[in-house]
């Protein structure tokens, strides 16, 4: 886990990596075997002398979306709103930090919605 990753507090790491597991990399087709669900290429490269070494690159990983993250609590309200109309959304925000968080959900539900993070890859 990075270090930025890290500093988020524990709702947000949890929302993240709720989203991270909704994203496909079903576009990825180049890749040599699947390690823990991740698709993973083997790249050998030549060296000094004539060695090689095997290099193992999580192509998965690599290509995929990250999670969309946000501090404004207005794009959070209308992702929700959306959601609700029948609009598809594939990746929709999820809050920044907890305040967000906190004053998002207060107002998505006021509005009588649900947060579209919640909704969205729920099927």
């Amino acid at each position: 886990m990075s270090s930025d990753a890290l500093r988020k507090p524990p709702e947000i790491r949890r929302l993240a990596a709720e989203r991270r597991k909704c994203l496909s990399d079903a576009f990825v087709t180049n890749y040599d075997k699947i390690v823990d669900g991740d698709k993973i290429r083997e790249l050998t490269s030549a060296g000094r002398g004539g060695d090689s070494r095997t290099i193992e690159s999580n192509v998965s990983k690599m290509y995929r979306s990250g999670p969309s993250t946000t501090g404004d609590v207005d794009m959070l309200r209308l992702e929700a709103e959306m959601v609700a109309e029948g609009r598809e959304l594939s990746n929709p925000h999820i809050p920044l930090d907890e305040e967000t968080l906190t004053e998002a959900v207060e107002k998505i539900e006021r509005d009588g919605h649900t947060p579209a993070w919640e909704v969205v890859g729920d099927d």
